[in-house]
């Protein structure tokens, strides 16, 4: 099995075979080839409702990230989820038979931990602001507390589908596929 994608326009067009017991990976740059069983974890992301992402952890390697799209010159981006979809799947056939992986979808933690630093700064500042303004009937740090529980909570209701979930190969989780 082959695919190609292009995640970006400064990214060079990357292409993946699929053998029975290894991967090889092309670029501009480079060949390499990964076994299956130095495959650590697969994370499955989805990010604007139509583009998806699945990135490959390698033991003492550089990850490979993987798109459903090829970006063209001009910046737009060609749509390649059918192709995609069917990777994805025999990538998880071979990698449930021959590697020890962990299997994870939605985003990273990272990620969820940035958004709540800065929905933490969102409610400080519009705390100060009403503060400033003589609105507030609370004083600042009971404010500040009551608006970054709405907003987290607002925050962990909208974005609960994508929270980091653990699955097996043989489930993938349909959301995270095109």
């Amino acid at each position: 099995m082959e695919y190609t994608f292009k995640n970006s326009i400064k990214h060079s067009p990357c292409t993946i075979l699929l053998a029975e017991y290894n991967m090889s990976v092309q670029s501009a740059k480079q060949e390499r080839t990964i076994s299956y069983a130095s495959v650590t974890s697969v994370r499955l992301t989805k990010s604007n409702g139509k583009f998806f992402k699945t990135i490959i952890n390698v033991d003492n390697e550089e990850s490979v990230e993987i798109s459903n799209c090829f970006c063209l010159k001009d910046g737009t981006k060609e749509d390649r989820s059918r192709q995609y979809e069917t990777f994805i799947r025999v990538l998880h056939f071979h990698l449930k038979q021959k590697s020890s992986a962990t299997y994870s979808s939605g985003n990273s933690w990272n990620k969820i931990l940035l958004l709540s630093v800065g929905c933490l700064l969102i409610s400080l500042l519009i705390s100060v602001a009403l503060d400033f303004l003589r609105v507030s009937f609370l004083d600042r740090s009971t404010q500040t507390l009551l608006m970054a529980t709405l907003i987290a909570g607002f925050l962990i209701s909208a974005s609960w589908p994508f929270w980091p979930h653990q699955y097996i190969p043989d489930q993938i989780p349909p959301q995270f596929l095109p």
